[in-house]
Parts: structure tokens; sequence; C-alpha cells
């Protein structure tokens, strides 16, 4: 059953991942949009490049392959970037993120804000899923050496 919830976790993660990858190739943000992605990475080569690091973290995730590592690297992204969408909101005019290569379609400070602390939302629980996950099976495997408290 343990097996089961870890890769579920690491399909949806993954699939998160590679689903927003594929927005922002399908629809591009505009170079000229005052997104926070775009004043992040810019537009072109380094974008594209950003963009496919995305969905080969997410093709990862979801293959399984040293499970553990995969989310760990994903809950500390995922908290980074909850981080920069947190920072974002205490500007007088907040930029949207450009997540998943859509904005909200709104430029009224109050929505962005919004939009960004759903986003920000999201990537802690995404990441808080995940780390869930990676300490669980520490524990499970404590339980069965016979150690722990």
């Amino acid at each position: 059953m343990y097996r089961i919830a870890v890769f579920l976790t690491c399909v949806c993660l993954g699939g998160t991942f590679i689903y927003a990858s594929l927005q922002k190739w399908i629809n591009p943000v505009e170079a000229d949009s005052n997104t926070l992605f775009v004043a992040i990475v810019g537009k072109g080569l380094i974008s594209d490049i950003v963009v496919g690091l995305e969905a080969v973290l997410g093709l990862w995730l979801i293959t399984n392959w040293r499970w553990r590592l995969s989310v760990s690297v994903t809950s500390i992204i995922l908290l980074f970037f909850a981080g920069l969408l947190v920072s974002e909101v205490r500007r007088e005019k907040p930029r949207d993120c450009g997540c998943a290569g859509s904005t909200s379609g709104s430029t009224h400070p109050d929505d962005v804000r919004f939009n960004l602390l759903s986003r920000a939302g999201q990537n802690v629980l995404f990441a808080s899923a995940g780390m869930f996950v990676f300490m669980a099976d520490g524990r499970r495997k404590q339980s069965r050496s016979g150690g722990g408290t």
C-alpha cells in the first residue's frame, strides 16, 4: 500500500510539472508581458531551458527512479518558488506569476495578489505531499528495524 502512495504522489507531482511545461510551450507568455516568469528568466533560450528542465523534473518524478531524491529536489524547488510568489505579493503593483503559461487575466493588484497567493499555496501543498511521503518512508524503515522511541 505504501509503494502505491509513493507512486501516486510522484505521478501527481510529475504530471503537474509536465502540464505546466506543456502549457508554457503551447501558450507562451509574451516576451513583453509583465509577469514574474519573464522578469526572472526572460524570454528565448533561457526560458526554453527552464521550461525543458521543468518537463525533465516531471518525467523524473513519474519514472519513480531515485524517488526520494526527486521528491526532495521538487519540494525544495516548490518552496523556493512559493517564497518568490509571496515576496511578489508585497509589491505595490505585483506582477502575475505566468505559471503554467497563463496569467490571471486581470491587472488589478488585488486579483493578482490573490492569484499569486493561490499559486504559492499550491506549491506549499505539493511540497508538503512530497515531504510527507519522504518522511513516512523514513519512519517506516525505522519501525521495521525496531528503532525509535
